[in-house]
């Protein structure tokens, strides 16, 4: 995703009219002055005003719109109109702005007018639909546009509470008042200069310090599969690719255990950067068998132990786990995470097949270690050929 100004993210819509129909998709653009400029009242009036008359004149469906954010109280009012996502992105160049809102059956997007123009998304369009407070509707103006919460620094740059601390100092720049809903009482929030952070964010200590958080999340975590076209593909590859890993020469072969867990295995399971692959069996309609796998040491480092994780599918987006449980484990002796994955995942589902006469999974949804060529490669060796099996 293209790197999008935090306050079109952090951003929340008044409808303030009849929405009893809308279009299935629509875009949302401003007359007033664009992120990070600074325009008279008289000049955003008339910007508008053109804005208006432009979009009355492609005899659209048209409806006023006010976008704004509660933290910083800054509110903008905006026109919701029918319009291709070309269209739309072409009249917000033609009136100066950074960037505009698609909303296409619910989905809310936002993207730039020019040609990064893409659809960032960012969520469902009916849960960034509040009415303002009165505070906030009073305070339609920019002095608040080079500034920027705590929050947003951490949730939209990717800031952390230390780093804001370390490099920032605990004394804001400016505070400011967030304005709640309904009767909660207003409070006041720590604002930062967005012109000091774009300084802070060049230097060399900056810069470090982001090499050493990537690196640290620079891990995969297991994901739902949400749709099917989404799903890794197999390959030409799958058989031989798992084939040739299980040529090297190993120490011993992996022991499946399953409830009979050995005393020296972790209670705790391996983190992210032990993730190998989703797998999803189904069983009858409306219930399906998903399976996270990872793999990491014991307490002694003297051997691989594969984790097997029960996935929840019934919430969306966020993946939990019904059950966590180590399955199988291979001595760590001259092979890597990867061999021991290939290893260990072909002696469990060997294991499955005879003693529980497992039939092969039927699909591979999400990837980590291993490649989604090598998962279906290690079914190919355990269950046969798919295609010999129809």
């Amino acid at each position: 995703m293209e790197t999008i100004h935090p306050m079109y993210l952090e951003t929340f819509l008044d409808l303030g009219t009849d929405w009893s129909e809308q279009p299935e998709q629509f875009a949302i653009i401003s007359g007033y002055a664009t992120t990070g400029e600074k325009w008279s009242a008289e000049r955003n009036q008339r910007s508008d005003e053109r804005l208006q008359k432009r979009l009355v004149e492609k005899g659209k469906w048209l409806r006023r719109i006010t976008g704004y954010s509660p933290e910083s109280g800054h509110a903008e009012p905006s026109w919701a109109v029918d319009l291709s996502f070309d269209e739309a992105c072409d009249i917000g160049k033609e009136f100066l702005q950074d960037a505009i809102y698609y909303v296409e059956r619910n989905n809310l997007f936002v993207s730039y007018c020019d040609s990064r123009r893409a659809k960032n998304l960012i969520g469902q369009f009916s849960l960034k639909i509040r009415p303002m407070s009165e505070n906030v509707a009073q305070n339609i103006n920019d002095d608040d546009l080079g500034y920027i919460t705590q929050s947003s620094l951490i949730q939209f740059k990717g800031w952390t509470v230390g780093a804001v601390k370390n490099f920032l100092g605990e004394r804001p720049d400016r505070w400011g008042t967030i304005h709640h809903f309904r009767n909660s009482p207003d409070r006041q929030s720590r604002l930062w200069s967005l012109k000091r952070i774009e300084a802070v964010e060049k230097t060399f200590s900056f810069q470090e310090w982001c090499k050493k958080k990537r690196k640290r999340n620079n891990t995969k975590k297991p994901q739902l599969l949400l749709d099917l076209r989404d799903a890794p593909r197999r390959s030409k590859e799958d058989l031989r690719s798992a084939s040739n890993i299980l040529k090297t020469p190993v120490v011993q072969l992996p022991e499946v255990f399953f409830d009979d867990v050995p005393h020296d295995i972790p209670t705790t399971p391996p983190k992210e950067s032990g993730f190998i692959t989703v797998v999803e069996w189904p069983l009858r309609p409306g219930d399906t068998r998903i399976e996270a796998y990872f793999v990491g040491s014991d307490r002694a480092r003297k051997n691989w132990v594969l984790w097997q994780n029960t996935m929840n599918d019934l919430v969306p987006f966020i993946p939990k786990y019904l059950s966590k449980n180590p399955i199988a484990r291979i001595s760590r002796q001259g092979i890597s995470k990867e061999v021991a994955s290939v290893f260990l995942l072909k002696a469990v589902w060997e294991f499955e097949r005879d003693e529980w006469e497992n039939s092969r999974f039927m699909m591979v949804s999400d990837c980590g270690i291993l490649a989604p060529s090598c998962v279906y490669g290690i079914a190919d060796l355990v269950w046969g050929d798919e295609e010999d099996q129809e």
